[in-house]
């Protein structure tokens, strides 16, 4: 518990453990990435992250 002055501000627990479906899911998704776009090289991500800046 943390408190303020004495008042209970906030209660601390422990996260909550991911859904093991959700994460398998996000795994599949960025492994069908890889296959469409092939592994970049760094240079190649950050010209993607420049794209568009002046």
């Amino acid at each position: 518990m943390i408190t303020k002055r004495g008042r209970p501000m906030t209660r601390l627990v422990p996260p909550k453990t991911p859904d093991r479906q959700v994460v398998d899911a996000a795994i599949a998704r960025l492994k069908n990435l890889r296959e469409r776009f092939g592994t970049l090289s760094v240079e190649k991500i950050l010209a993607f992250r420049d794209e568009g800046r002046r």
